[in-house]
């Protein structure tokens, strides 16, 4: 399967694993690090599953939904 690597599901994954390790790993106890870094551990291991596949277009305005729906809660 030819799938552009930067709109593939695990290059998804990944990114979203580099924000939460740069923002929250200085700021976490050492317990609540420790089980930050273990769901970011399954979180990488899950990417390894889809790396041939695509993001479908509709992501973005997906994630923007849920976003904007989320901070109307708040």
């Amino acid at each position: 399967m030819d799938v552009d690597v930067d709109k593939s599901i695990a290059r998804e994954i990944e990114r979203v694993i580099e924000v939460v390790l740069r923002e929250t790993t200085s700021k976490l106890d050492d317990e609540t690090y420790r089980k930050v870094s273990d769901a970011i551990m399954r979180l990488d291991i899950l990417r390894r599953y889809v790396p041939t596949q695509e993001l479908p277009v509709k992501f973005e305005r997906q994630v923007a939904d849920v976003i904007k729906n989320h901070n109307k809660d708040d």
